[in-house]
């Protein structure tokens, strides 16, 4: 929960974009929905009120209202002019989230993070025509999104470490787990996994109520192939590298680094974000300028992985 609410905007007011705007106001934040249909922003509206009656009647919300708000307009500079993040929810066209990067890039703020929630298109290229292309980013909230701790974080090949460093600030006060998707497939939870995080989610608000805090609760695993980062990371941006946690590296096949098959897969090749090589073959491959073992792209920076 934020002490000092910002501002941030929602850019489609479609199933997720709703959501994404009901998870952000429940944590504190004051989110402003934009799109072009007044029709659209009315059933945005609508929905969010149901949402709050689904969220207390399944014991994921305690309080009668968000905390934060939630406004709508048809206006694109003014829902992102005073944003200090920017989540892009838009049907998947690459034309279309192009344009609307390039023109919100043009409106915002200089140090605003503009992001989209994308399942499969390149954010690079999503952030190609974006003024400071820099702080573009993909945050994909997985669906149902309340209750749910893990965001899917994808670099674009401009991202920068500020702009990632903002982003884990954003989310670590919503108390999200982020991971960078490794590969090209999108995590989808099943119902099963949805049902845990909701139980995990009833059993802090529970403790918080009974002992006025809320001690750690274990979510169960994604068994998910991308990689964690845990709360409390910090990003050190002088070496370019970020410390990261990933879940299975001490167990189950194929942890063995690739090039030298003995030691263990303990860094992630950026832009690919694929873990299959140990810091040491990563170095030589990066100071080579080798390419990747799995898809044969450039290194531009290395992110090593470990155990906490």
């Amino acid at each position: 929960m934020f002490r000092d609410a910002q501002e941030v905007a929602v850019l489609g007011s479609g199933l997720m974009g709703t959501c994404i705007a009901g998870e952000l106001a429940y944590h504190g934040l004051r989110v402003k929905v934009y799109d072009r249909s007044s029709q659209a922003l009315e059933r945005a509206n609508n929905v969010l009120e149901e949402h709050k009656e689904q969220l207390r009647r399944e014991e994921m919300m305690i309080t009668r209202n968000f905390v934060g708000t939630v406004t709508f307009t048809e206006d694109l500079e003014n829902a992102v002019r005073s944003a200090s993040f920017i989540f892009e929810a838009v049907f998947e066209d690459l034309n279309v989230k192009q344009n609307l990067f390039e023109s919100v890039s043009r409106i915002c703020r200089q140090g605003t993070i503009i992001s989209s929630n994308t399942i499969q298109l390149d954010v690079s290229k999503i952030a190609s025509k974006a003024g400071s292309p820099e702080r573009c980013i993909g945050i994909r909230f997985l669906y149902p999104v309340y209750g749910i701790p893990e965001v899917e974080i994808t670099l674009a090949r401009q991202t920068s470490q500020d702009s990632i460093q903002k982003v884990r600030q954003l989310l670590e006060g919503m108390s999200k787990t982020l991971f960078f998707r490794s590969g090209n497939t999108p995590l989808v939870l099943s119902h099963a996994q949805v049902e845990a995080r909701k139980r995990a989610h009833r059993d802090r608000l529970r403790a918080l109520l009974q002992d006025g805090h809320a001690p750690h609760v274990q979510v169960p695993s994604l068994g998910h192939g991308g990689v964690d980062l845990p709360l409390g990371h910090q990003v050190d941006n002088a070496a370019n590298v970020a410390s990261v946690h990933h879940p299975q590296q001490a167990e189950g096949p194929q942890t063995e680094c690739v090039v030298c098959m003995d030691s263990a897969r303990d860094s992630l090749l950026v832009p690919c974000h694929h873990l299959c090589v140990c810091s040491t073959c990563a170095d030589t491959l990066k100071d080579n300028q080798g390419l990747c073992p799995v898809c044969r792209q450039n290194i531009a920076s290395v992110i090593l992985v470990y155990q906490p």
